[in-house]
């Protein structure tokens, strides 16, 4: 992944086109390999300008015919900004974008402009919602869900992965139980209980939601600490 608009505004017209490959040739050191299957431009909303774009754009086609790259892909938080990137430039193979069942916006104004145009989309953050960097599952257990066949983070993967659109998800991975559940999510058959997630996101923006906030503000892990602070901040500003 690369997101250069704001080194390139740190630095004169001259030297754009420096800054996108030397943090190419960076990513593939870092990776220790020759070529990435897939190169994302992450966020291009952020600092976006005509110029900057078409020169990355530039660099990127570069790398795909020097087979540092082989397809063209896109990060983005905004899929209404990235569907009018797709509509100008027909300029992306594959796309990403935030997607689980609070943050359903990408099915409507994306999803089927992908399909038109043959782009892969690829699912992120599919457990942190309805607020940033928590995992839902931190406001359970809800009523019902000990019948599911699936666990609730499981339940979240299957969902999302029933758009026909989506070909993959990327949940996050901190353990092997973690990943092994994950790679379950995959191999089991059942039925999605949609109403278990609907309790969920119901039971975290509900009375009691700030009050499990709190509670997360001394737990031990520093990024749900963050993210918690974050949410009750937010709360009280509304």
């Amino acid at each position: 992944m690369i997101s250069p608009f704001r080194k390139m505004d740190e630095s004169p017209k001259s030297k754009w086109a420096d800054i996108v490959s030397g943090e190419l040739d960076r990513i593939l050191g870092a990776l220790h390999t020759d070529y990435v299957d897939v190169f994302n431009l992450t966020f291009p909303e952020d600092g976006y300008s005509r110029e900057k774009f078409n020169l990355i754009m530039g660099v990127f086609r570069e790398a795909v015919k020097d087979g540092r790259v082989r397809w063209i892909g896109c990060s983005s938080h905004e899929p209404r900004f990235l569907a009018e990137l797709l509509r100008k430039y027909d300029c992306f193979d594959v796309v990403m974008v935030r997607y689980n069942y609070h943050l359903q916006e990408a099915r409507d104004v994306l999803f089927p402009l992908c399909k038109t145009m043959e782009i892969g989309v690829v699912a992120m953050k599919p457990f942190c919602w309805p607020y940033y960097g928590i995992p839902f599952m931190r406001f359970g257990p809800v009523e019902g869900e000990e019948g599911s066949p699936y666990t609730p983070a499981q339940l979240c993967l299957r969902w999302i992965l029933k758009s026909p659109e989506v070909a993959t998800v990327v949940p996050s991975v901190n353990s092997l139980n973690e990943l092994e559940e994950n790679v379950a999510a995959v191999l089991k058959e059942g039925e999605v209980y949609e109403k278990i997630l609907d309790k969920y996101l119901k039971a975290a923006t509900g009375p009691e939601a700030r009050e499990k906030l709190r509670r997360m503000l001394n737990d031990q892990n520093i990024d749900v600490k963050f993210f918690a602070e974050k949410a009750l901040s937010e709360l009280e500003e509304n």
